[in-house]
């Protein structure tokens, strides 16, 4: 049997991973500082919040699909929550609506969400930290031009 820190290590991977292939390094470094502070918003907003925010932030691209970071990131963590089955999909109405699904799910199991969501923000920052290169700042260069 597969242990589910396992299963989030593998889906964390897989999620990086296509960034890395997908985004510039620029991007992709937004996204890495993005993961980056995604625990403590949970923790000082609470999860249904944080999740909402996720995803109003969201953007069109030029084809008309939105793929900003956080768009991406609240998407991820609202379909690793529909997998978990938080909810009964038989009552509830789930929908291809994200802001709409992640009320639903954090509306009837809040604390099982919060406690599934964390623990896969945490493998998804841990593949972040290893994966995604940090942006460099004109800071960061100036320094190491000095150095020199």
């Amino acid at each position: 049997m597969i242990s589910k820190e396992n299963i989030l290590a593998e889906r964390s991977f897989k999620f990086i991973s296509n960034i890395n292939e997908t985004k510039s390094k620029d991007e992709a470094a937004d996204i890495r500082t993005e993961l980056e502070g995604l625990p403590a918003k949970i923790k000082i907003n609470g999860l249904t919040q944080t999740l909402i925010y996720l995803l109003e932030k969201s953007k069109k691209n030029e084809s008309g699909n939105e793929q900003n970071d956080r768009y991406l990131l609240g998407r991820e963590l609202v379909d690793y929550l529909k997998g978990r089955k938080l909810v009964d999909y038989e009552k509830e109405k789930i929908t291809h609506n994200h802001p709409e699904d992640a009320y639903s799910i954090c509306k009837k199991n809040l604390r099982h969400a919060t406690i599934e969501a964390t623990a896969y923000l945490a493998w998804l920052k841990r593949m972040a930290k290893a994966l995604i290169e940090k942006k460099k700042t004109d800071e960061t260069s100036t320094e190491a031009d000095h150095e020199s």
